[in-house]
């Protein structure tokens, strides 16, 4: 904070009899972590805010199709300005990604040849934020987007030690490729009206599934919102490549004021919000 604007806003808060409420300062510490699952090489991000004393809760980020992109790591490092350590795993190794939609559908098909292995990739990632010396391993929640909203949806029905997951525009159909089993975290859907990946019918089935399975869920449908709705670059990528992806400024807003309203509460913290 400028030193002059600061003295003229505890000059005014005295005078006007008002509370004085200062910023904490944050300082996120982002990094790429590389991690081995068999032979081969995983680059993933870590990030958090080093003025934080002791532990905190974690928070995995499963990525869109693409790998790790601007999207993700911009979403951890919000998240770590409000006082968590975020890990963005590499789902297809060493720190592979794609930049058309083409190369990106060949990734997500080869990884999705065999489920053990994107399980546990899932999990290799979970350890490395578990095992991180800032998190509490009790306190680990997970946030999805797209193919990377389906890899946390298949934990949760897993059994997944998770508190709280947050799915965006993400598959919900399970096709039989996961038998549910104690669905542990409590659960958030956000989907758009106009995802014409994701159809009514779609979420009545998710709903019935979730239903029977006990689980704590909220599914929430975003107005006029499209599939990648969250994604600053969907736009552009949708008008490039003839794909109905559009960003929604308001749809991300108000899902993100509903991750953090769920993030707060299960973890039973107030948010930390940075100073700009």
């Amino acid at each position: 904070m400028n030193i002059r604007w600061g003295l003229h806003l505890i000059l005014a808060a005295i005078f006007f009899g008002a509370p004085i409420v200062l910023a904490a300062p944050v300082l996120v510490v982002a990094k790429t972590i590389k991690y081995s699952i068999g032979s081969q090489t995983f680059a993933g991000y870590m990030a958090f805010d080093s003025k934080i004393p002791g532990k905190r809760p974690g928070i995995v980020i499963v990525p869109e199709w693409w790998g790790i992109t601007k999207h993700e790591t911009d979403a951890a490092n919000q998240l770590a300005r409000r006082g968590f350590t975020v890990f963005v795993i590499d789902i297809y190794g060493d720190g592979q990604k794609a930049d058309n939609p083409q190369k990106a559908n060949e990734l997500m098909q080869e990884a999705q040849k065999d489920n053990y292995e994107l399980f546990r990739r899932f999990n290799e990632g979970f350890k490395v934020l578990a095992t991180h010396p800032t998190v509490d391993s009790k306190k680990i929640g997970a946030i999805g987007f797209g193919f990377g909203g389906g890899m946390v949806l298949d934990q949760a029905r897993l059994g997944t030690n998770l508190t709280a997951v947050a799915v965006f525009y993400a598959g919900l159909v399970n096709d039989g490729r996961v038998r549910i089993k104690h669905v542990q975290p409590e659960i958030l859907v956000l989907t758009g009206e106009y995802d014409q990946y994701v159809l009514p019918a779609h979420i009545r089935q998710f709903e019935s599934e979730m239903k029977k399975a006990k689980a704590k869920f909220q599914v929430m449908v975003l107005k006029k919102a499209y599939p990648s709705f969250a994604n600053p670059l969907a736009g552009q990528i949708g008008a490039k490549y003839q794909m109905p992806f559009s960003y929604s400024k308001k749809a991300t807003q108000q899902s993100w004021a509903a991750v953090y309203s769920l993030f707060d509460r299960k973890f039973k913290k107030n948010a930390v919000v940075a100073a700009k």
